[in-house]
C-alpha cells in the first residue's frame, strides 16, 4: 500500500480546540480504530499553525481513535490559512465525504459569525446561498445548548437531536432524557416528538414513563386519527369517532368491554327513508 505524505508528529504536540465544533460519536470512532488496527493510517490529518501551536481542523476520529490505541505519532500536513479560512477549509475538506453532520457545520457557521462575519459574506466564501447558512444558524439557535454539549460528547446522537427541535426548550431536555436512556433511534424520537405534541397532560406523562410501549402502541393506526399511545393497536381500533362531535369521552367498548377514549355523537343526522320523509338517525362508524 503506498504510503501517506506527511510529516510524523507526536499526538501530544497536536492541539484539538477546534474540535467544539465536532459531534464524535463512539461507533464512528470504533470504526475507525478498526480501520487503523487493519490498514494503518492512510490520510494524513490536517493542521493549521497558530499562536499556541498546531491546531487539528481535519482529522479528529482518527486522532481520538489513534489516542485511544496508544498510538504515539500520525502524520500530519500543514495548511496557511488564517482564522476565517480555517473554518472554511474545514467545511471543505468534509464536504466531500459528507462526514459532518448538519449540526457540524452550524457550529462551524456559528463561530465564522461569532468572528463579525455576516451570513452574505460566508455564504459567498463557501460558495453557498445565503438561506444555506441561514438554515443552519436557526438550527442551532432552536437548540438547546446543554443539547449541544450532549452531541458533542456523543451522549446523544445528532439525528435524534435534530428530531427534538418541534418542541420547546424545556420539554427537549425532558424528552431528550428518555431518548439517551432508552437509546432511541431518529424514526423513533420523531414518532414520540408527534406523539407529545398532540397529547393531553396524562397521556404524555404515560409518554414519559413507557415510551418503548407507548411507541409500540402507536406504530399502527389511522394516520388521520392518531392513535392513543396507552392503547394497543386492537384497542384503538375499537374507538368509535362521529363527523358532527369534537369532543373526546371515556366509555366501555362494546367490543371487549374496555374504558377506552372514544368520540360519541351528540347530535342528529336527519336522511331520507324510503317514503320520502326526512327522519332523524343515529349516525356512528368504527374507525377501521
Amino acid at each position: 500500500m503506498q504510503a501517506i505524505q506527511g510529516e510524523l508528529l507526536e499526538i501530544s504536540q497536536i492541539g484539538r480546540s477546534y474540535g467544539r465544533v465536532r459531534c464524535l460519536v463512539p461507533r464512528q470512532v470504533e470504526q475507525m480504530k478498526a480501520s487503523l488496527t487493519a490498514h494503518g493510517q492512510l490520510t494524513a490529518l490536517v493542521v493549521v499553525k497558530r499562536q499556541s501551536g498546531l491546531e487539528l481542523i481535519d482529522g479528529f476520529k482518527r486522532h481520538r481513535a489513534a489516542e485511544q490505541m496508544g498510538w504515539a505519532t500520525l502524520r500530519v500536513t500543514s495548511m496557511d490559512v488564517d482564522e476565517q479560512g480555517q473554518w472554511a477549509a474545514m467545511l471543505a475538506l468534509n464536504r466531500a465525504t459528507h462526514s459532518m453532520s448538519v449540526l457540524e457545520e452550524a457550529l462551524v457557521l456559528r463561530e465564522m459569525m461569532a468572528m463579525g462575519m455576516t451570513q452574505t459574506q460566508i455564504g459567498q466564501m463557501l460558495s453557498r446561498h445565503k438561506s444555506w447558512v441561514s438554515r443552519r444558524i436557526g438550527l442551532i439557535e432552536r437548540l438547546h445548548p446543554e443539547l449541544v454539549e450532549q452531541i458533542r460528547e456523543g451522549i446523544l446522537q445528532p439525528g435524534a437531536a435534530r428530531r427534538l427541535l418541534p418542541l420547546p426548550a424545556g420539554n427537549q431536555l425532558e424528552l431528550a432524557t428518555v431518548v439517551i436512556h432508552q437509546n432511541l433511534g431518529s424514526q423513533d424520537t420523531e414518532l414520540l416528538v408527534r406523539l407529545w405534541k398532540n397529547a393531553d397532560p396524562p397521556v404524555r406523562e404515560y409518554l414519559l414513563a413507557h415510551p418503548r410501549e407507548a411507541l409500540a402502541n402507536a406504530r399502527t393506526g389511522d394516520p388521520e386519527q392518531p392513535p392513543d399511545p396507552r392503547l394497543t393497536p386492537r384497542d384503538n381500533g375499537c374507538s368509535v369517532i362521529c363527523g358532527s362531535c369534537r369532543e373526546w369521552r371515556r366509555e366501555p367498548c362494546r367490543c371487549c368491554g374496555r374504558v377506552l377514549r372514544r368520540k360519541t355523537c351528540c347530535s342528529w343526522q336527519s336522511t331520507w327513508n324510503r317514503r320520502g320523509r326526512r327522519s332523524p338517525v343515529w349516525w356512528r362508524r368504527l374507525v377501521p
